[in-house]
């Protein structure tokens, strides 16, 4: 049976592709897929109408083909089918940057060894009556992106575990995000208070939308490649939109520090000097804390 013969039948909204021409970009695709991951073994039966699956409706084929991360795409289909091979692949290769993706979270190396373990089960189990996360990896992004994502989110439920006692008040809040902020050490008192409270202000009046670009950015981690593969969008559009609502954040901050200690020209430009270079700190601090 050609390449083409067990590919095609699983593509969904394709007009019939050219046999000849596809079965050459198949066999280059699977080659580099083998050259990628030596030992990984996946049947060409199994995996094409996997990689089938996956190619999203829209361009040219080629073109949608070559967008893919079909190497990660194979390791991916190797994984589901338990090849020992891929899963030691997936151990020592996927999962050796695991601290480095929530090192940020500060939760130590215990964290690490616990997210790890979470990521095994949840992305290799099968759940009961369901299939392996790993199936859900669509292969628009390469796969140590996806898992990074998949770690930050286990961590944050592991660590919202871990304090589920605390409670954090409105105040306790606000404090913690901003206190440790280099910057406001060496503004007044009165600024900082006002600057607080504007910021916050600032953060609740975005669309949820633009919070969660900036929970995945400065939380999560995602770079603007990253972001552009999960929203199928172009790196430079993505880039934009995270510029944009960066920025409206600190123009709204601005406005509401001018509004409370009654500033405007140079007197509130010097204030939001010392603090405009901090707001990427303080972003992160407090949607980390945010984070629902």
């Amino acid at each position: 049976m050609s390449l083409s013969a067990s590919f095609a039948p699983h593509l969904a909204g394709w007009p019939a592709p050219v046999a000849a021409s596809l079965d050459a970009l198949l066999a280059d695709l699977l080659a580099a897929s083998r050259a990628a991951w030596p030992g990984v073994a996946v049947a060409d039966v199994d995996f094409l109408p996997f990689l089938a699956a996956r190619v999203p409706a829209g361009p040219p084929l080629d073109e949608s083909l070559r967008a893919l991360c079909v190497t990660d795409l194979y390791l991916a289909a190797g994984i589901a089918a338990g090849d020992a091979a891929a899963l030691r692949a997936f151990d020592t290769r996927c999962l050796r940057d695991l601290g480095a993706a929530i090192a940020h979270l500060d939760g130590g190396s215990a964290l690490v060894e616990d997210v790890r373990q979470a990521l095994r089960e949840r992305v290799l189990v099968a759940a009961a009556g369901g299939k392996a996360k790993i199936t859900e990896y669509a292969g628009r992004g390469d796969l140590r992106g996806w898992l990074r994502v998949v770690a930050v989110r286990e961590a944050l439920q592991l660590l919202r575990q871990r304090r589920r006692e605390v409670q954090i008040s409105d105040g306790d809040l606000a404090t913690c995000a901003l206190a440790d902020d280099p910057a406001l050490a060496f503004v007044d008192a009165r600024y900082r208070a006002a600057f607080r409270t504007a910021f916050t202000a600032a953060l609740a009046s975005l669309t949820p939308r633009e919070r969660n670009l900036l929970r995945q950015q400065y939380l999560l981690g995602l770079t603007i490649d990253d972001l552009a593969a999960l929203y199928r969008a172009h790196r430079a559009t993505v880039a934009r939109w995270v510029a944009r609502t960066r920025e409206r954040v600190l123009k709204r901050t601005r406005r509401g520090v001018g509004d409370a200690l009654g500033l405007a020209g140079d007197d509130l430009d010097s204030v939001m000097g010392l603090v405009g270079d901090n707001l990427d700190h303080s972003l992160r601090c407090t949607l980390s804390i945010d984070d629902p």
